[in-house]
């Protein structure tokens, strides 16, 4: 590609000023999570003890939907989120209101980490893998941040997966054109082989009642959705 030195400066202009821009937004966008955390202390604190708290989160989030042109849910949802990068990563949303790093690079640093209950623990791994997520893409940082949050783990990895094998489920998301998404959540294992089942089914025209070790979700793990079809997993 032949270029003269005028062009080669233009583009050099253009990324420096789309690096700007993005810092720019970073900062707005971690400036928005902390208006959201304060919405939520302040519904907390209006509620005035526990059983009015639902309520009260409810109907801000709904105010604050109303106001951004979104859904009370997926406020709420924000405010949570918001709520919880300020309080126990404050370490990354300042570094994501300074520019430092996007809010795709916070985002993954916090599902890391998140399981991480010492304030410690926590603020020294979120110390190290920021000096990463200044210099590397979100999906780069996601592996690092996994490996370095372990480090900090004080249970073992059995004790964990027990707690987590509780929470397993699987739902259904309706989608257009009388389309619509499976998910699973359980053992990576199962998961995984479930995957390489149905990829099989799909290839040959097999009906997942032939396949052994399929039982339907009502035994095997709980729906988020109350449709009466029937839905299968791996067991």
């Amino acid at each position: 590609m032949d270029v003269s030195r005028e062009q080669v400066a233009t583009l050099d202009e253009l990324v420096d000023l789309a690096v700007d821009m993005q810092r720019s937004i970073a900062a707005m966008q971690a400036g928005l999570d902390g208006v959201l955390a304060l919405a939520s202390r302040w519904a907390l604190s209006a509620a005035g003890d526990a059983d009015g708290a639902d309520i009260t989160l409810r109907t801000v989030a709904a105010e604050l939907g109303a106001a951004l042109r979104v859904s009370g849910r997926t406020v709420q949802r924000r405010m949570c989120d918001a709520e919880l990068k300020v309080e126990r990563f404050p370490a990354v949303w300042q570094a994501q209101g300074t520019g430092r790093i996007s809010a795709a690079h916070a985002r993954v640093i916090i599902d890391a980490g998140v399981h991480l209950d010492d304030a410690a623990s926590r603020d020294a791994y979120a110390a190290r893998v920021l000096e990463f997520a200044e210099e590397e893409s979100p999906n780069r940082v996601r592996a690092i941040a996994a490996r370095i949050a372990e480090q900090y783990q004080p249970r073992p990895l059995e004790e964990r997966h027990a707690d987590a094998h509780e929470k397993h489920s699987v739902w259904v998301k309706d989608a257009d054109d009388g389309m619509a998404e499976l998910g699973v959540f359980g053992p990576a294992a199962l998961v995984h082989g479930a995957f390489e089942r149905l990829t099989r089914m799909a290839t040959t025209g097999t009906e997942p009642s032939s396949a052994p070790g399929l039982l339907r979700t009502s035994t095997g793990a709980r729906s988020r959705t109350s449709a009466p079809t029937s839905r299968w997993i791996c067991c």
